[in-house]
This record gives structure tokens, sequence and C-alpha cells, in this order.
């Protein structure tokens, strides 16, 4: 198998080499540019994902992507196999690892070969039984009816009513177990798997609960008609929607002026 040429960088500490950072610094921006100069193999992967989000030619040749899928494939592996099966990851270290993993084998289909061909390179990286994260679901979507449920007197514009919401870090419990399906990338470990329905409304609950802040970014005028920003708050006193400067605004002008 082609290899991928990576120079240690003597800025880095070994603590800073960690999956989170290898994985995040490669996808953010400036910092993202310098990772894949560092560590291309998670670079092609990338290449691979824009250019099919984009529509275009994958940029690199099958061998090329296979070899850094490989690598990337061995250096998540390495890393589950130092933390220990059974161990539970949280935040984004657990989303990271999955994603990085995830996106590998995205690529790895996109221009190599099929996902059981994937699965494959996986285990020949594990050296065996490959090892994954419970990251679970980090995305969902929510019922038809939920705006009933958010918004029962339809005082609000339906455009503003969610109909996904993403779930930070996944709604998985972040333990580190076999990833022994030979056809696919498990998500889930057994014990979540059984919870799927309880994780889901556990998520709506999370939108309702997060839905009664109810404040909403809208374009204003002001006394004498010009345009002005801001924000679209219901009182906390009256319930009455109003116009505010200010995000941090709770109660209407006529109920602040009753208050004083």
């Amino acid at each position: 198998m082609p290899s991928i040429e990576r120079d240690r960088p003597s800025a880095l500490s070994p603590a800073e080499e960690s999956a989170l950072l290898r994985y995040w610094l490669m996808r953010d921006g400036a910092l993202g540019r310098f990772a894949r100069e560092q560590w291309p193999a998670f670079g092609i992967c990338n290449d691979v994902l824009l250019d099919d989000f984009f529509g275009k030619p994958v940029r690199h040749p099958p061998e090329k992507v296979h070899a850094a899928v490989g690598e990337v494939f061995a250096f998540i592996q390495r890393e589950l196999a130092l933390i220990g099966k059974g161990e539970r990851l949280e935040g984004k270290l657990k989303e990271a690892l999955w994603v990085a993993q995830s996106d590998a084998a995205k690529a790895f289909r996109l221009s190599v070969g099929t996902a059981g061909e994937a699965k494959r390179l996986q285990a020949a990286a594990a050296g065996g039984t490959p090892l994954t994260v419970c990251v679970g679901r980090r995305l969902r979507r929510l019922p038809q009816d939920i705006g009933d449920q958010l918004d029962p007197l339809g005082e609000v514009e339906e455009y503003r009513i969610p109909t996904l919401t993403w779930i930070r870090n996944g709604d998985g419990c972040g333990i580190v177990m076999p990833d022994e399906d030979r056809s696919r990338f498990r998500w889930y470990c057994n014990r979540c798997r059984k919870r799927t329905s309880e994780l889901k409304d556990k998520a709506i609950r999370n939108v309702i609960a997060g839905w009664e802040v109810r404040r909403f970014r809208i374009v204003g005028r002001d006394q004498l008609g010009n345009r002005v920003d801001g924000w679209k708050v219901r009182c906390d006193k009256c319930q009455q929607w109003f116009f505010a400067r200010v995000l941090q605004a709770r109660t209407c002008p006529q109920c602040g002026h009753r208050r004083r």
C-alpha cells in the first residue's frame, strides 16, 4: 500500500498531537490549512468530501485516497486502543474520533470502493477487531406537528419553526466499543440502540425547552421610519411580542413603564 509522508512538527507537544486537535485543526480555517500541511492523510480525505460536495471530479487518484484512508483508520484505531475498550468519552473528543473515521470511510466509498471494502481496510488497520465510539445521532428530524407544541397560537412565522435539531457531540453514551459489523460502521452501542425512542423524545424535549427563550433577529423601524436591526421578543410580563434593540430585553415598554 502506498504511504503518505508526514513530518513531525517540532512546534507541537505530544499532548497537542491528540486526536481531537489533529482532526479539528484540519477542519477549522487557517489552523485547518496548517494541519492539512502537517498531516496530509486527513486533508486528502477532506478534499474528496469537498470535491463531492461541489460536484467536482475527485482531485486525487484512488490509490492515494486508499493510502490516506488507511492512515486515518490506523491513527483512529491506535487512539481508541490506547483509550481502551469500555472507557467512556465525552464532549468533542467523542465526536471528533467518530467523525474522522466516518469521513475517511465516506471518502473511500466516493473514490475507491464499497463500504464493505472500507470495513475490511478498517479491520486491517486495527489488526483484528476494530473499535469505534458510541456517538449516536448528531441530527434529528423533528415531528411535523412540532409547531403545535412550540407555537400553539400560531403567532410565529412558519419558517421560524424548526424542522431539524442538531445534537451537540451526538446523543450516544460515548463508550469505546467493538465495531465488528462487516458491512457498516456502528454509531450506537447495543444499550443505546435499545433507547432510540427515549433519545428521540429527549431531543424533542430539549427543543421545546430551548424554544421558551423565543427571540428572533428581525429588521424594524424607529419613530422616524428608519430601518433598524433588532429582536422580536416575547414580554416576560404580558406575554405579548415587542420589538427590542437589544437581545437582553425582557419586558415590553408598556410593562416597563408600569413597573416604574
